[in-house]
């Protein structure tokens, strides 16, 4: 059995899948698994990574039946298929430092964590850092170690670490689904998972070592899908496991209440600059889930997370809301 299992989802990821595995295939650490799940690629991915099981009996590949259409039930599913007692997730356009699960592993060894937060840094379609995102910040002190819920809201309101490419104990997975419902499967879910984890965990260290993201303008989360308006059922969700963790009206509440407003005002602004973009079935489905979501909203814990103006303005009508919007993006184009 292996030390540490890499799980990589894949779909249609024949340009930078070669990248990803030969990360893998170069770690100074050697004991190691690679369990690749196919998510039904159209492309050459499954005849690619065939040809490096091949080569390397450490290497797995597996293909589902059918596209699941998120990469979050296919990584679950090579999760499912892992023998080690570690875990380290890795995107099919990513990849690793040369030593990064070596010092992964060590970091856990010495602080006995249940985590390993490493540092994500953006790169560009040709593999190069282009400076455009790195988490955490340089002037984070990768030397310390926190609680599992302490490390859970840093990623509430603003993502002040990353979890990409992290070292988590396989039991903490088997927890964390056991102890949260899946109520739904779609775009974000892997970012519920994360909290999830860290909130399930005892410890959680950070390693001064590097994952390596590839920052591609074509992918979805660049560019406009219905999938975006996921974001307010994946923050209905986080906010009811928040508060079962740390309870009403605490900061840790306001500060979630503040994200699910914050992803209102995001999706409305979404809604409104592209309207005729969505399917015409689509649109009162979208602006009634915005409606719920506001409709949700703890307005006496989000009263301390905004401003007066905005509370007295739009904590009445969510219409209203929506008109200043549109108001705002008109003249935003206008004068543009």
């Amino acid at each position: 059995m292996a030390l540490i299992s890499v799980v990589m989802p894949a779909y249609n990821a024949e340009k930078y899948i070669s990248v990803a595995i030969e990360s893998v295939i170069n770690q100074t650490f050697s004991d190691w698994e690679l369990i690749i799940v196919d998510d039904c690629s159209t492309d050459t991915t499954y005849k690619i990574v065939s040809q490096y099981v091949l080569q390397d009996t450490r290497i797995k590949l597996f293909r589902l039946d059918r596209n699941t259409g998120s990469a979050y039930l296919p990584r679950k599913k090579a999760i499912e298929m892992s023998s080690s007692n570690w875990v380290v997730n890795l995107d099919a356009d990513d990849y690793l430092d040369t030593k990064n699960l070596e010092l992964l592993y060590n970091r856990a060894i010495d602080t006995g964590c249940d985590i390993v937060l490493q540092r994500m840094i953006s790169v560009s379609e040709a593999g190069e850092q282009n400076g455009r995102f790195i988490c955490p910040q340089v002037n984070f002190d990768m030397s310390k170690v926190i609680t599992g819920k302490e490390a859970c809201m840093e990623t509430i309101g603003n993502w002040s670490i990353g979890a990409s490419g992290a070292l988590v104990r396989r039991s903490i997975y088997n927890e964390a689904w056991n102890k949260y419902e899946e109520h739904f499967i779609g775009m974000n879910t892997d970012e519920l998972l994360t909290r999830k984890l860290l909130l399930c965990s005892r410890l959680v260290s950070f390693c001064n070592v590097n994952y390596f993201f590839r920052d591609n303008q074509a992918s979805i989360t660049h560019t406009f899908s219905t999938k975006h308006f996921h974001i307010l059922i994946i923050n209905a969700q986080l906010r009811d496991i928040i508060v079962e963790e740390f309870g009403r009206n605490t900061k840790e509440s306001r500060k979630m209440e503040k994200q699910v407003w914050n992803g209102i005002l995001w999706c409305s602004i979404l809604y409104v600059n592209n309207y005729f973009k969505i399917p015409q079935n689509e649109r009162t489905i979208i602006r009634n889930n915005i409606n719920a979501a506001w409709n949700s909203l703890r307005w006496g814990e989000l009263r301390y997370c905004v401003s007066l103006w905005t509370y007295l303005l739009v904590g009445t009508n969510y219409h209203l809301l929506l008109f200043f919007i549109a108001l705002k993006e008109c003249v935003k184009k206008i004068f543009r």
